[in-house]
């Protein structure tokens, strides 16, 4: 198997892909040229109905790789109807690599309200009838509607995501250890992972779900916000990056029992609102009005109101000796109990949670100070500079001066 059919097997990729699907709205698959299938994620009625039929089948076929050669000679997103009208969007999965995503149908804003009549006489051709019918054999409600620029700007979210990876599944495998043999673990005591990577970025994300479930959105607008200023020098991937964070929060947040289903249904009409935003502000703005909806009445019932208010003192006073043992004896539970609770929550225990979070604030102050790391240690409760420096490495990969050079705005 080569290295990138290896890397499109990846769960780590194949969830990356059905989440684009899901934030878009629209059917999305990933094809070889040979028109061999990897994934297919989504779908319509139009399009059922037709792969019924060997023409409308093959129809349907010729007209996507026609598309898919096209975008792999060109190398940029093409877009094209298909053979019943609807819009697709084709482009390159994968750089110097012969493996094309496709997505839809969808229908542009300004689509023509005669369009069921045009995949009536559509319809009407391969099904080799004399005239159109009366009534389409299926529905439209099911394709949806979406600004002319937003399945493209998604799309290309979606293989800057998709290359981004690749670049360190390629480093990953490159640095594994080929000389020694691998050493064997007794199945019973593999610890099973969560769905959830431990990198740096995705607890930064799992934490900000957690302070949404209890209500302290503020939090995660800050969270949100570090996001999008890493990405300062990229303006018009912000967007894309947005997304990209909200959508991970929501998975935790679910995963963690949270009510958040009313926001993964606005999410395509979010991700719609904010394409070819550019500004922070009002990016943060649409996000704060996104998750107004989410009650944290639920998880305060459930884990009690003393728990968001240690949320509240490690975020906000993390600068203080903050001990399990003083939370645990104010909720009148044992420790073990809180760090389960935590953990749950959260992905980490509690020691992990104080030092994370006073990396994220230690990475604020990188970005939008001159501070150095010498002063920004005590800053963010953390007195003994060598412990700050292997703390921040072992969180985010990389030292303190190095993530100051590479993200402050006034280097």
């Amino acid at each position: 198997m080569n290295r990138a059919l290896m890397f499109f097997q990846d769960p780590r990729v194949r969830l990356m892909i059905s989440r684009a699907a899901q934030t878009t709205a629209v059917p999305l698959s990933l094809h070889h040229i040979s028109n061999w299938p990897l994934q297919n994620e989504g779908g319509c009625e139009a399009c059922h109905y037709v792969q019924e039929y060997s023409q409308g089948r093959e129809t349907c076929m010729q007209n996507r790789l026609q598309a898919s050669r096209l975008t792999l000679r060109s190398t940029v997103p093409v877009t094209f109807s298909c053979h019943l009208g609807f819009s697709c969007v084709s482009l390159i999965a994968l750089p110097g690599e012969e493996y094309v995503f496709t997505f839809g149908p969808y229908l542009p804003d300004d689509a023509s309200a005669a369009i069921e009549e045009e995949v009536k006489r559509a319809v009407s051709l391969f099904l080799d009838t004399a005239r159109p019918d009366d009534k389409l054999p299926f529905a439209l409600n099911d394709i949806r509607r979406a600004p002319a620029g937003s399945v493209v700007a998604a799309a290309e979210w979606l293989v800057e995501g998709i290359a981004d990876l690749y670049e360190r599944y390629e480093w990953e495998d490159q640095e594994a250890p080929k000389t020694q043999p691998e050493e064997r673990v007794p199945e019973q005591h593999i610890k099973k992972k969560s769905v959830f990577e431990k990198r740096g970025e995705e607890i930064r994300l799992q934490i900000a779900a957690t302070y949404l479930l209890f209500g302290q959105r503020a939090v995660v607008r800050a969270v949100l916000e570090d996001c999008l200023e890493e990405m300062d020098d990229y303006p018009r991937t912000q967007p894309g990056c947005l997304i990209e964070s909200i959508s991970r929060i929501l998975d935790h947040a679910r995963f963690c029992g949270g009510e958040v289903d009313s926001c993964v249904q606005r999410f395509p009409d979010f991700v719609a609102s904010i394409q070819g935003l550019e500004d922070r502000r009002a990016l943060l703005r649409h996000a704060s009005w996104f998750f107004k909806r989410i009650s944290s009445a639920k998880m305060e019932e459930k884990y009690g109101s003393e728990f968001s208010t240690m949320l509240d003192r490690l975020y906000n006073h993390h600068v203080e000796d903050l001990e399990l043992r003083d939370f645990a004896r104010q909720s009148n539970l044992q420790p073990a109990t809180l760090t389960r609770r935590i953990e749950k929550m959260t992905g980490v225990k509690f020691a992990e949670l104080l030092g994370r979070i006073r990396v994220i604030h230690a990475q604020r102050l990188l970005r939008r100070t001159r501070l150095s790391a010498a002063q920004i240690a005590p800053h963010v409760g953390i007195r003994d500079q060598s412990n700050f420096t292997k703390l921040f490495k072992r969180y985010t990969g990389i030292t303190p001066g190095r993530y100051q050079q590479k993200y402050n705005r006034d280097k």
